[in-house]
Order: structure tokens, then C-alpha cells, then sequence
């Protein structure tokens, strides 16, 4: 019961920001987009549901550490690599991607 909850608060956590972080600063959103990957990575790998395809949770740390890096470089230099907004809108839509392509919904997940 307690790891389905914790899974249902990461999951709107990451909804709201991927909903509302056009709200704030680009610093604001490049905080709040580390959050959201780390977020993710917590979901995919240590409360899965399904079970990954060979490769692909590999994909999802790729996809979130690189995320993450970027919107760091954001958050603390005086110019952007990118507009954080789109860093998020990016990772959010690979995620996406990821799950839909990289897990297996017809298995349980794996025990940790």
C-alpha cells in the first residue's frame, strides 16, 4: 500500500510540474525539471509497473542523468544551453516514449 502511494505522489508530482513550470523562471524551471527527472527515475526503477525490456531501463537513466546535467548548467550559469521549458517538454515526451516502448505491461515487475 505505502509503495502505491509513494508511486501516485511521484506520478501528479511530475504531472503538475510537466503542467505548470511555464509558471516560473527559466532557473525555477530547470530546478523543478531536475526534480521531475529524478522523480521518474524513482518511478521507473525502483517502483516499476511492468517489466523492462532488455535495454531500455538503461535508456531511462541515459535519458534523465543527461536531462538533469542540462537543466543543472541552466540553473547555475548565466545563460542557457537550451530553454530549460523545452529540456522538460523534451525528457517528459522521451519518457513517455520510453514507457510505452521499453516495458512490458503483460509481466509483473521484477522484484527489487
Amino acid at each position: 500500500m505505502k509503495k502505491s502511494l509513494i508511486a501516485q505522489i511521484l506520478s501528479i508530482l511530475i504531472l503538475v510540474i510537466a503542467a505548470y513550470s511555464f509558471n516560473f523562471t527559466g532557473s525555477t524551471q530547470a530546478w523543478l525539471g531536475v526534480v521531475s527527472f529524478a522523480a521518474t527515475i524513482t518511478l521507473g526503477i525502483f517502483l516499476p509497473s511492468g517489466q523492462w525490456v532488455k535495454g531500455w531501463s538503461t535508456t531511462l537513466w541515459i535519458t534523465n542523468i543527461a536531462g538533469a546535467v542540462i537543466q543543472v548548467l541552466n540553473a547555475i550559469w548565466e545563460r542557457d544551453l537550451m530553454n530549460p521549458m523545452l529540456v522538460n517538454q523534451i525528457i517528459i515526451g522521451l519518457n513517455l516514449l520510453i514507457g510505452y516502448l521499453g516495458k512490458d505491461y503483460t509481466k509483473a515487475p521484477a522484484s527489487n
